[in-house]
């Protein structure tokens, strides 16, 4: 319910407000949006819970803490205390499943901050002309991933999030390169906007699902080197801690590499004529579009290629699996 909120908010708060024309409208319906939220967060806090708190509880019924504040039922393992900070960031770097996910989620974000910061910029050349079709893309951008990832848990639960992210994986490979190729993005515009939806959704949509794989990470440290308790902020920690600054390297890379056709030429011209009478008939250099469509095409398909290479060495498929093994 949170996630399909987030989704139509955007178009929501622009509807109520006329396009931010009438403020205090703006600022009820985030009002309203912020209520919704807390609700959500509350509702789910407050009833979940996992496997972790009801060990923890049933500890705590069963034996009663000594002065040293070890518990007497698990007196053996709670006398040895857990390794020091710096061997437990050794003992999670250093592994290959958490080393190829960390990547794996670095171009994930990389991506999908790309399409964040440029797919308006993409569309102004490259995309309908229509105002009304290119809201549509949009509104279709933010609420078609939460409703993929809803509509598909069936098939997820069956074939696991392995399979689903590695088919997202392979779509961005394809798709750009051999659109281009055939030359229908070129000819369509509606063509280039239904390409990009696709893309930013199934990026967005396989992003979502990316918590699944931290969860078996932290599932694996904890059997691995024997934790009393998982160390979840520390694995949280050191994936944000590598994947956060793709956030800012993506608009750094895209940016530079249309400032190599006139990227900067032509937003001065626009930033110059505009209010301007002959600001309407300012268009994009050919090169430019040029570039932006190679951009839209193949820089997704180059991460994707990256991609497919570090999932690989992900082997981690589920947490029966996982727990098989140790056993």
């Amino acid at each position: 319910m949170g996630s399909l909120t987030v989704s139509w908010s955007v178009a929501f708060l622009n509807l109520i407000s006329h396009n931010l024309a009438d403020f205090r409208s703006f600022q009820l319906g985030c009002l309203v949006l912020a209520v919704l939220a807390t609700v959500f967060v509350y509702i789910g806090g407050r009833y979940s819970s996992s496997v972790y708190d009801k060990q923890q509880a049933q500890l705590d019924k069963d034996s009663h803490r000594t002065e040293s504040g070890c518990v007497e039922a698990d007196a053996a393992c709670q006398s040895t205390a857990d390794a020091s900070l710096s061997v437990q960031l050794r003992q999670i770097v250093l592994q290959r499943d958490f080393l190829a996910f960390v990547v794996t989620n670095f171009l994930q974000i990389f991506e999908a901050s790309m399409w964040a910061n440029f797919l308006s910029i993409f569309m102004e050349p490259l995309g309908p002309a229509s105002p009304l079709q290119r809201s549509g893309a949009y509104l279709l951008i933010s609420l078609l991933p939460a409703l993929a990832v809803i509509g598909g848990l069936p098939l997820i639960r069956r074939f696991g999030h392995h399979r689903a992210v590695l088919l997202s994986l392979v779509f961005k490979v394809a798709a750009g390169p051999l659109l281009h190729l055939t030359g229908v993005l070129a000819l369509s515009r509606t063509m280039f906007a239904v390409y990009s939806v696709a893309c930013c959704s199934l990026n967005s949509a396989a992003f979502s699902l990316f918590d699944l794989p931290l969860s078996e990470l932290v599932d694996r440290d904890r059997l691995v080197n024997s934790r009393r308790l998982p160390l979840s902020s520390t694995v949280f920690g050191l994936n944000a801690l590598v994947t956060k600054p793709a956030i800012s390297l993506a608009p750094l890379v895209v940016v530079q590499l249309l400032n190599m056709r006139g990227y900067q030429t032509y937003r001065s011209a626009a930033s110059n004529s505009f209010g301007s009478a002959d600001a309407g008939g300012l268009t994009c250099p050919q090169a430019l579009s040029n570039m932006m469509l190679m951009l839209a095409c193949y820089l997704p398909a180059v991460i994707g290629c990256l991609q497919l290479i570090s999932w690989s060495f992900y082997r981690i498929r589920s947490k029966s699996n996982l727990l098989q093994a140790q056993i």
